[in-house]
């Protein structure tokens, strides 16, 4: 039982709404200012396939993984960059404003769920103030790329909420809100992977709240109430595995190199989680995820970790007749997290935006615990007293948050300021120094970004080291020195022969010597190990052209057109008239 007590006034749900609104405008108000940062020059900046509304029916074709910029199939986060585009441009301002708005409504649509079924206002409106505040969201939040965790929520609550509404709805709406709910659990998938857990998060949602804890109930219900659910599941894995499948991605291997070694890492993971979303105070980037990795479960960190798991699940279980709210909570936080358990390897194995989803399970739990505190017997302390600490305990909990988030907004103003953190937190990380040089290159200091790109490769492992010469070539190309970006391209073949940037760079070197029949071959050979690489396409072309053969211009254009049939550029070459004499 929750107790009711007068830590918050009344609120009408418009004045909840309002509230809630406020305070996290105000909170996130600094981050308007901040710019573009991370993947946003991939995703955005450099993008073409979200400038044109002319792409939209190339979002239900195998081009999309090509064009844009996306590893796995997410068109409803590319169709919310689309929009960003065409009202803001490339303003950054915009997209910083969208998903503000964006982690508002979740934080709305939290509140609505948690008084959906707990139907304690109070309750719910501290848990949507916690998940709204908390500085671990900022991550997701303020970066643009990162921008499926939001909309994964959206939709993955609203289809929650329409189907805890069945129960209580007629029977004429009900086949209405139930095809939504599917609707919206769709859109939840393809916004991002995380969401294939709402069917299990539905079943737990009904052993609580619906069926009583009557397992048997479950399985009575299984056909009408999680069949459809399963079904669009199924669907999802057939669109993700199959229709859409990404194979120019390389297979990812297990932490430590095998499935035992991967859960042992993903335990010490799971509880650096719990400890994160319990103590907000260091919240930067996790760089190091290597030093995560185990290969022994008697390593005391190890063994330490899966206990504590264990010790989660048995207080879950103990306490399902005394706080089924508490219990759901743990249960919420431990079930979501499992798509990024690594069970299927990610690039990725850990990062703080993946607490975006789990995190509604903390948020639970530690507004129903503020809020029951009162009711516990504490020894020498009366109720009285016990409310007072509840009541300073919620202030301070928020003001901290509060103060926490808003500084690390600040952390994202821009990329140059959020790598050089990362090389003051990990000055021996490759990473840090390589994501550094980007942001320079991106911000066109190539200077600068040499230097990094040079520290970089002398702390990256071989196996991780040719992209980094990839980049100090073309940090060369850019100033002008040609023979030194060769050779930062030759280097990237050494470690990786198959690497279609550095042929297509070096192709267009020698292209601009003048070497137009040796540039050819370069050309060629990226083509042949990246079949998409539109700018080889057209590199070669532009040569072709140069060595007077328009008619095979033509062809490797027309080739490119294949693959991404707006391409400004390949479409412009194609309309000159005076390439092709016409």
């Amino acid at each position: 039982m929750i107790l009711k007590n007068n830590i918050f006034p009344k609120f009408s749900n418009k004045g909840v709404i309002i509230l809630i609104a406020f305070i996290t405008m105000l909170v996130y108000a600094n981050s308007l200012a901040n710019k573009f940062v991370w993947d946003d020059a991939l995703t955005i900046v450099n993008n073409d396939f979200i400038k044109s509304w002319k792409n939209l029916p190339l979002f239900f074709s195998k081009s999309y993984l090509v064009l844009s910029c996306e590893q796995t199939y997410r068109p409803v986060v590319t169709f919310s960059y689309l929009l960003d585009y065409s009202i803001f441009g490339l303003n950054p301002f915009g997209y910083h404003l969208s998903s503000i708005l964006l982690h508002i409504f979740n934080a709305i649509l939290l509140f609505f769920f948690i008084n959906l079924i707990t139907v304690n206002k109070k309750l719910a409106l501290l848990a949507s103030l916690l998940f709204a505040l908390h500085p671990v969201n900022t991550e997701a939040v303020n970066v643009i790329s990162f921008r499926e965790d939001l909309l994964a929520y959206f939709f993955y609550l609203s289809s929650i909420i329409l189907y805890i509404k069945l129960n209580t709805c007629s029977i004429a709406k009900r086949k209405y809100l139930y095809i939504s709910s599917l609707i919206l659990f769709l859109l939840a998938l393809l916004s991002k992977e995380m969401s294939i857990t709402l069917p299990i998060v539905l079943i737990l949602y009904d052993y609580f709240f619906v069926f009583q804890k009557k397992i048997s109930e479950i399985f009575n219900n299984f056909k009408s109430r999680y069949l459809s659910f399963i079904f669009i599941t199924l669907i999802y894995i057939w669109i993700e595995f199959f229709w859409m499948k990404n194979t120019s991605v390389s297979k990812v291997m297990y932490p430590g190199g095998n499935f035992y070694t991967n859960m042992l890492t993903m335990s010490l993971v799971f509880v650096h989680y719990i400890y994160l979303v319990f103590f907000p105070i260091f919240t930067h980037l996790i760089l190091h995820g290597n030093s995560f990795i185990q290969h022994s479960f008697f390593i005391p960190k190890v063994f330490f970790s899966i206990s504590f798991i264990i010790f989660c699940f048995l207080i879950a279980y103990k306490i399902k007749n005394v706080s089924k709210v508490m219990s759901f909570s743990i249960f919420w936080f431990f079930i979501t997290l499992l798509p990024v358990s690594n069970i299927i390897p990610i690039n990725n194995f850990i990062a703080n935006r993946y607490l975006y989803l789990p995190i509604t399970g903390f948020c639970l739990f530690m507004a129903t615990f503020l809020l029951e505190l009162p009711n516990f017997r504490i020894f020498l302390l009366s109720k009285s007293s016990l409310l007072r600490i509840s009541r300073n305990m919620i202030i301070i909990l928020l003001l901290f948050y509060c103060v926490f988030t808003a500084i690390r907004n600040f952390s994202y103003r821009n990329s140059i300021y959020l790598w050089s953190e990362m090389v003051d937190i990990y000055p021996d990380s490759f990473e840090a120094h390589s994501l550094l040089a980007y942001g320079l290159l991106n911000d066109n200091l190539p200077d600068k970004a040499i230097e990094e790109y040079n520290i970089a490769i002398a702390l990256t492992p071989r196996s991780a080291i040719t992209e980094d010469y990839e980049y100090l070539g073309v940090c060369y190309y850019i100033k002008g020195m040609l023979d030194q970006a060769t050779d930062a391209f030759n280097k990237a073949l050494q470690v990786n022969p198959r690497s279609d940037r550095a042929y297509l760079f070096l192709g267009i070197i020698l292209k601009d010597k003048g070497l137009y029949n040796k540039a050819i071959g370069y050309f060629k050979q990226a083509i042949d190990i990246n079949q998409n690489c539109i700018k080889a396409y057209n590199e070669l072309g532009i040569t072709y052209v140069k060595l007077e053969k328009p008619e095979d211009a033509k062809k490797c254009w027309q080739d490119a057109l294949k693959i991404s049939p707006v391409n400004k550029e390949i479409l412009r070459n194609l309309s000159n008239s005076k390439v092709f004499g016409q």
